[in-house]
């Protein structure tokens, strides 16, 4: 039976622990984003949406019951940046929200539920509103705080009632700037958007956004998206980085870090912490190594608090003994919500994988460890199916893409949750090369070519020797005429 089938939100409470993962850019996969310079816009959105579809069925195959998404993407942080995630929304609303009414489409269509953070970056409706962190903090008639409440509105108007939300988060580890000196820590130019804020002034601003959600969707919990807090958190609460007499960084004890965490989660109906094997993370005497147990500790804190718990982000680089010991934690302490990062994140191009990506092929030590722990919770996942064709996606080039020099041809592909046999490269047709391995890429020199519209074919064959293909039609030694993606 499907995870997600098991979870119950509507009174606050899970009716069973569920494992997802963070997926922060799949509604920024479905928009019209702009491309690199360069690069055919339409060619670009195809390929980002086939790398879309293909991690929400991967996350099916591997059994995640929920993906944790930034549906208001991240940029601008400052006032002098040009990119802005958010522009289709303020310029074309209608064509907006089609992207994402794709995205909850193919949610469903998967059977996997939406953790939306409805403000990722806590600098993007300051930059974009031209006021500053202070005024979007304490001021609720701010013009940064109107645009927010705007698309909070828009957002849940439109989705409150799609089976897919499973509850809303507001923030992504806002907690982790209060107390310290913004202005010091990020500016480097006079016109600044960081400006610094209490706990207490962040409390009282998730308080009223909390109420604003509230009033328009009364039937779904809201998490906080917080971290932890810093080793320092409640000490610096009393003595902040911009106090006269300069920051208390005394090592938060125990029952310091209980009182932060209920005060700081007052507003929420569901606790929120994120856990990396940081140094930092070692407090109360335990020695490196045993960042792990703050999993407990949390989940006592959320019993007390009479709450369910959401460790948001967890992740290392590989299946590390601290991965393996987080979520036998999150087993043993039958944590309620718990979401790895981070699922198939291509952060800055269609084919390079960001730091502690996990999917199929890459990461399939990681993958084994999320399905067994899902098999412990009860929760078994879907069992491979050797019929089903594997999933390809040809992410370099790009459709209409204009080569008349060496250059890496690249795929990713899976079967299922697993690797696939192998990828091919055709051109016309014939094979250039074959990847046995991921990543799968393979060198392509168009020297002796004859100038023509080409077509280039990634081709996955599964282990039971099942293909498919994607393909990319490709303007080769300057060839002349126009092209059709």
């Amino acid at each position: 039976m499907s995870l997600c089938v098991l979870i119950g939100v509507g009174s606050g409470r899970a009716t069973a622990a569920a494992i997802g993962a963070n997926k922060f850019d799949l509604l920024l996969q479905f928009l019209d984003t702009p491309p690199p310079a360069g690069v055919d816009a339409e060619g670009y959105r195809r390929v980002r949406r086939a790398m879309a579809q293909k991690a929400i069925a991967d996350a099916r195959d591997t059994g995640l019951a929920f993906l944790r998404v930034a549906v208001t993407g991240y940029s601008p942080a400052d006032f002098d940046q040009k990119a802005n995630d958010l522009a289709l929304w303020q310029q074309d609303p209608p064509r907006f929200w089609v992207a994402a009414d794709r995205m909850f489409d193919a949610l469903d269509g998967a059977g996997i539920r939406l953790v939306p953070t409805l403000m990722w970056n806590l600098t993007q409706f300051p930059a974009l509103a031209g006021d500053g962190v202070a005024a979007f903090v304490r001021d609720g008639h701010s013009a940064s705080r109107q645009l927010l409440a705007r698309f909070i509105s828009d957002f849940i108007g439109r989705y409150k009632s799609r089976p897919t939300i499973l509850f809303y988060e507001l923030t992504n580890e806002m907690n982790l700037a209060a107390d310290l000196d913004g202005r010091k820590r990020h500016c480097k130019a006079a016109a600044c958007v960081w400006e610094d804020f209490t706990t207490a002034e962040m409390t009282g601003f998730a308080r009223e956004i909390v109420g604003l959600i509230k009033s328009l969707d009364a039937g779904h919990p809201v998490s906080s998206g917080y971290s932890l807090g810093h080793t320092a958190a409640s000490h610096l609460q009393r003595r902040p980085e911009f106090a006269a007499g300069g920051p208390d960084w005394t090592p938060d004890t125990e029952p310091d870090l209980a009182r932060y965490l209920s005060d700081i989660h007052e507003p929420f109906d569901i606790v929120s912490v994120h856990l990396y094997p940081k140094p930092e993370a070692t407090l109360f005497g335990r020695m490196p190594g045993e960042h792990y147990r703050l999993v407990d500790d949390a989940a006592a804190i959320a019993r007390a608090a009479g709450k369910p718990l959401f460790v948001g982000e967890f992740g290392d680089s590989s299946a590390s003994p601290f991965l393996a010991q987080v979520l036998d934690q999150i087993v043993q302490a039958r944590v309620d919500y718990a979401a790895i990062w981070a699922w198939e994140f291509y952060q800055v191009s269609t084919y390079q994988a960001a730091p502690f990506n996990v999917e199929p092929g890459l990461s399939d030590e990681i993958i084994a460890l999320l399905r067994q722990a899902e098999t412990r919770l009860g929760q078994i996942p879907p069992q491979p199916d050797p019929a089903r064709p594997p999933r390809v996606v040809l992410t370099w080039p790009v459709p209409c893409a204009a080569i008349e020099r060496p250059l890496d041809l690249m795929a990713v592909a899976s079967d299922g949750a697993k690797p696939v046999q192998r990828v091919e490269f055709l051109l016309d047709g014939q094979p250039i090369a074959t990847a046995a391995t991921p990543p799968y890429t393979a060198r392509f020199d168009p020297a002796g070519q004859v100038p023509r519209t080409a077509r280039i074919t990634a081709r996955a064959v599964s282990q039971a020797g099942i293909a498919a293909e994607f393909h990319s039609t490709i303007q080769l030694n300057q060839a002349a005429g126009a092209c059709q993606p």
